[in-house]
């Protein structure tokens, strides 16, 4: 068995992997590149058996493809990350160097660790959300960032999303339900449920604590 290394062939950041190409082909990493979901979901198969570690050259969009295309079969193989997309929030909660030289390194010598995962109903299969699950505001702008926005701009296309989208904020009425049997009303700009530290390229998804502050919200 050896390592794959999965790249986005339509991301133009992915392109800087290119430079790795010897010491990918030192190391024997088999480098793909899926153009559809089928092909993806094909090469995942293949991956439970034939793979030791699953390498993914991307940003935070190409994660969510790929975890959710391993349809919640999480067993194997262990996913590392080499981060070229634009706002690499998950790498920032990870720890993993943007140099990508530094991130390969760190991909095929690393120690696996467990990683949480949300899991998101909407009625039909499962969805499963690696960094931050948002609505409201954050999805107004996330709509607004297009792929050409993305590679004139870089992290600062988020940015420029919220500006575009800021002059119309709605509320939206929103209903939570907890493990506990309660529920709460409220209406929002935003709504982030986290399991990273940071959106929208480096964004904190809450303000920073004051001193001796343990926790912003308890829940029930």
């Amino acid at each position: 068995m050896t390592k794959w290394l999965l790249k986005n062939p339509h991301s133009g950041s992915a392109e800087r992997i290119e430079a790795l190409g010897p010491t990918i082909e030192r190391a024997g990493i088999r480098v793909l590149s899926p153009e559809t979901p089928a092909e993806l979901h094909r090469i995942l198969r293949e991956a439970r058996l034939d793979c030791e570690r699953l390498l993914i050259a991307g940003g935070d969009g190409t994660v969510h493809r790929v975890v959710n295309a391993m349809r919640g079969d999480f067993q194997r193989p262990p996913l590392a990350l080499i981060p070229l997309g634009t706002g690499n929030d998950l790498a920032r909660t990870l720890g993993i160097p943007f140099d990508p030289a530094e991130a390969l390194e760190l991909a095929c010598t690393g120690a696996p660790r467990p990683l949480d995962l949300l899991q998101v109903d909407t009625g039909g299969e499962p969805l499963f959300c690696v960094n931050v699950c948002a609505g409201g505001f954050s999805g107004d702008v996330t709509e607004a960032v297009g792929n050409r926005t993305k590679q004139a701009w870089g992290p600062l296309a988020y940015l420029r999303g919220a500006a575009d989208s800021v002059a119309d904020m709605p509320g939206y009425e929103v209903t939570l339900r907890y493990t506990s049997g309660s529920e709460e009303r409220l209406t929002v700009l935003n709504l982030i449920i986290a399991n990273g530290r940071t959106a929208g390229a480096g964004s904190p998804w809450r303000p920073q604590p004051t001193r001796g502050t343990a926790c912003w919200r308890r829940w029930p």
